[in-house]
């Protein structure tokens, strides 16, 4: 299956190589855990649902195939053309323009061909490798707001990202020298360069807000992902550390507007996730001022992260 990748080296193949990276998209959609109706996630009630044993199964069974898809596909230079490939095949044949149209129209509209639901979530690996090697900074900000777009379309997205591409993300993440060198005050930012710490956050708060907000036992993705970025502070990383606050910002901000359209802090599974989240928070604080005084603690606390726990507590009480 994958002799196309192997045999055709030079780069005026890459239509070859495309074609069959579609292909291949197209014979793994139709494997059984990938079916219409075969849904990991139980949304309208905010829960966790386990895959079947056989589901399971099948998916170990297909990593193997994507690691040699990437193997394959990134000996060869990184193009424009490969990342619409990989889009393509994510999207079942759409591009993430296709998607959002279909999206917003009429619902009897959205079940068709084009839906905002992620056909092979497994290809996201290939995308976020994909973007951990491109050079340029407006193709790579470009990415990650197509992502951003499609998951604010659909919850559906966001689970299935978290579930197949999340540590991927991560990885590829803090290989950007975007985040290497966040907030260093030595250096003069670039338009592009802001803008694109931007979009990352977004992403990182869009999905960390999803599952506190709405996911049982959503706080065990945070505690995953916090303690990612601990690891890279650990191992010098101090740009890291500054980046961690910024999410519990944006993540805190995003719930505080949520909290004003209905009491979400006395709902489950939203209680139990944001007890977690202000736990992080707090551990966070303490470690930066040192054990210091609590006026002087107060004084640290940015407005959001301070309205957040009054809000909190007195919806709670």
């Amino acid at each position: 299956m994958f002799v196309v990748f192997h045999f055709y080296p030079c780069r005026d193949s890459e239509p070859v190589r495309l074609l069959a990276l579609q292909f291949i998209g197209r014979l793994l959609v139709g494997l059984p855990s990938e079916k219409k109706g075969s849904k990991f996630f139980n949304i309208s009630v905010g829960k966790f649902k386990s895959l079947p044993e056989g589901h399971k199964k099948i998916r170990l069974h297909m990593q193997p195939i994507f690691s040699v898809i990437s193997d394959r596909l990134f000996k060869f230079p990184q193009t424009d053309l490969l990342c619409a490939t990989l889009l393509d095949v994510l999207l079942g044949g759409a591009s993430p323009k296709q998607v959002l149209q279909k999206h917003n129209q009429s619902d009897s509209q959205r079940s068709s061909k084009y839906n905002s639901q992620f056909f092979l979530p497994q290809i996201l690996c290939l995308i976020f490798r994909f973007l951990s090697g491109c050079m340029d900074a407006t193709a790579r900000i470009k990415i990650i707001g197509d992502i951003i777009d499609l998951l604010e379309s659909n919850p559906l997205n966001i689970e299935a990202l978290m579930e197949n591409g999340w540590n991927t993300w991560l990885e590829a993440s803090v290989k950007l020298d975007v985040l290497k060198n966040y907030n260093e005050k030595s250096r003069i930012q670039k338009e592009t360069e802001i803008d694109e710490q931007n979009f990352i956050r977004n992403l990182y708060s869009l999905v960390l807000c999803h599952y506190v907000h709405s996911v049982k036992g959503g706080w065990q993705q945070l505690e995953e992902t916090v303690n990612f970025l601990l690891t890279q502070c650990d191992q010098g990383g101090i740009s890291y550390q500054s980046f961690l606050r910024d999410i519990y910002e944006d993540l805190i901000q995003r719930l505080i507007e949520l909290s004003t359209e209905e009491n979400i802090f006395v709902s489950q599974p939203c209680r139990d996730n944001m007890l977690y989240l202000l736990k992080l928070v707090d551990e966070m604080l303490i470690s930066e001022i040192d054990h210091k005084l609590p006026v002087y603690y107060l004084k640290l606390l940015p407005a959001s992260l301070f309205s957040f726990m009054v809000l909190f507590w007195l919806q709670i009480r």
